[in-house]
């Protein structure tokens, strides 16, 4: 706890002081312990007659001010969201590379009539991955791959419809 003038308090103290009754309180309690309150000889200083009636009367009337501990407790939050922002500008400006998708497109063919299989389901694997899709209207499965190699080292595929 530290007492302070109103005319040198700051926005934080001021949202961190004691009522008028609350701090009168405490204070009388701190007169008869051995525990001082901060800024108690400053408000002395400037009375006329040094008495514990004078110290509460100017407690009383606002002049003034009990101030809580946690009004100098640091607050983080501004400077964690500033850097926050900060952080999403630096990326809005020079973004990360990203990964490069490669678009193969496969025509898959019925093997008897060589005529497209179109709008089909089937489960590919791609090197060692799989996966399901499903072909377009003419017959062609677009497959992406993150990665720079066009081709791929083996491709099965496995078609999960009947034919009707």
């Amino acid at each position: 706890m530290k007492l302070i003038s109103r005319l040198d308090s700051l926005p934080e103290e001021l949202r961190n002081a004691y009522s008028p009754e609350e701090a009168r309180g405490l204070v009388q309690e701190s007169f008869g312990s051995s525990n001082s309150i901060e800024g108690m000889d400053k408000l002395r200083h400037g009375l006329i007659l040094d008495t514990e009636t004078e110290v509460l009367g100017r407690l009383e009337s606002g002049d003034w001010l009990l101030i809580n501990e946690k009004a100098y407790y640091f607050d983080n939050s501004a400077i964690v969201k500033q850097a926050k922002e900060q952080q999403v500008m630096e990326m809005m400006n020079s973004p990360p590379p990203q990964p490069k998708q490669i678009i193969t497109q496969l025509r898959i063919l019925d093997s008897e009539t060589s005529e497209p299989i179109t709008n089909r389901n089937f489960a590919a694997v791609i090197d060692g991955q799989k996966g399901e899709r499903r072909t377009d209207s003419y017959g062609v499965a677009h497959i992406s791959k993150p990665s720079e190699k066009v081709r791929a080292a083996s491709i099965m595929f496995q078609l999960l419809e009947r034919r009707e």
